[in-house]
């Protein structure tokens, strides 16, 4: 429906070098229905194959998207498209200043589009001694695994006692 979007696209995808050409071919159908559903916004969640396939169905539908960016999509199996990606992107976000300094002199990514939102909770912001707990909610939803860093949830929940805190928290998750 739209050919100037498209062939754009695939020039990109193509010229690029970054992999992007299996995903075009691969996956055009589903990014092509996707942008039928019309949504008003896209965030991928890891920087490399989800973004990828929400940077291309932006480029083809002009739908924009935001992604964010971990650990194992940094420092494992790094996108090498994360300038482009970042550049046509609302916003880049990523959960630390260290990653957010590597994404800068790594892959060349402008400052100026990556946002740091840390994970976690910031303890002051959960109120006073004696409040009730419905207001003090803390839910985690992971993989039970040593990489989560669940163990630091728990020293976490400790000091939110130790300080009189009261709260709820929720550990979701298999492993």
């Amino acid at each position: 429906h739209r050919p100037k979007r498209y062939l754009k696209t695939l020039v990109l995808m193509l010229a690029r070098g970054y992999g992007l050409r299996y995903l075009f071919f691969g996956r055009l159908y589903p990014t092509v229905e996707a942008a039928r559903a019309k949504p008003d916004h896209i965030h991928a969640h890891f920087g490399d194959i989800p973004a990828d396939a929400a940077f291309m169905t932006h480029l083809l539908s002009g739908i924009p998207f935001t992604f964010t960016t971990h650990s194992y999509d940094l420092f494992r199996y790094a996108s090498g498209n994360y300038r482009d990606k970042s550049r046509f992107a609302r916003k880049h976000v990523t959960i630390s200043r260290y990653n957010k300094d590597y994404l800068e002199k790594k892959f060349g990514v402008h400052p100026g589009h990556i946002k740091v939102i840390h994970c976690g909770v910031d303890f002051e912001d959960l109120g006073s001694r004696g409040e009730p707990a419905e207001g003090n909610r803390i839910v985690s939803i992971a993989r039970l695994h040593p990489d989560k860093g669940l163990d630091g949830l728990i020293r976490a929940c400790r000091a939110l006692k130790d300080r009189g805190i009261i709260f709820q928290c929720h550990i979701i998750g298999e492993g």
